[in-house]
């Protein structure tokens, strides 16, 4: 429950900020706080929106993630001055806006369910039908395997969502997250990874 109070925190902190929530969710996913290999990454992430009338809208956003060999997390949103930081072992996460001098702190902590990505990873694996294996591909040196689910769309069960992701498991990274939908969809991908201690 400290989890999500934390993550219901952050959204609706996210509500005030220009990209939209959909692409901050998408930016935490890909380097999710866990205790394993430290890592620094850049970020691009995009979502498309069809209306019924006129062109479809695009919005764009950039990150840079820091994670350290704890799992503590800083992600920097330099275009609209947004750092968020997620620390499972000191059991908090905060958002920042430096140039509106505004703090926000919540608990962060692990559950007996695991740390969010964990929870994430399972959903993944549980997923029916089954993902297809899309294979493997290198990115600056790591091994990342390739899954693709279609699930119903849960607001309008006509209508499929596509999910695409390209992971890593010894690493505990997303190299890409595609989602797509008849409406429009998010992509997210790390653009540059250095795995030295931040």
């Amino acid at each position: 429950m400290k989890t999500l109070a934390f993550g219901i925190f952050l959204s609706f902190a996210l509500l005030a900020q220009a990209p939209p929530p959909a692409i901050s969710g998408v930016i935490q996913e890909l380097v999710p706080p866990v205790p394993c290999g430290a890592v620094t990454v850049e970020i691009t992430a995009e979502t498309i929106s069809r209306g019924l009338d006129g062109p479809p809208v695009t919005q764009t956003g950039q990150a840079k993630m820091y994670r350290d060999g704890k799992g503590r997390v800083r992600m920097e949103m330099d275009d609209i001055g947004v750092v968020v930081l997620l620390d499972p072992v000191a059991g908090f996460g905060a958002f920042l806006t430096p140039s509106a001098n505004l703090a926000l702190r919540g608990p962060f902590n692990k559950t007996a369910e695991g740390y969010p990505s964990d929870q994430l990873t399972n959903a993944r694996n549980s997923a029916k039908p089954k993902p297809e294996d899309l294979g493997r591909r290198t990115i600056d040196g790591i091994a990342f395997q390739g899954s693709r689910v279609r699930t119903p769309n849960p607001a309008r069960a006509s209508q499929l969502v596509t999910m695409e992701y390209w992971t890593s498991t010894d690493q505990v990274l997303t190299a890409e997250l595609i989602c797509s939908y008849p409406e429009g969809g998010t992509k997210a991908r790390i653009t540059s990874i250095n795995r030295a201690e931040p």
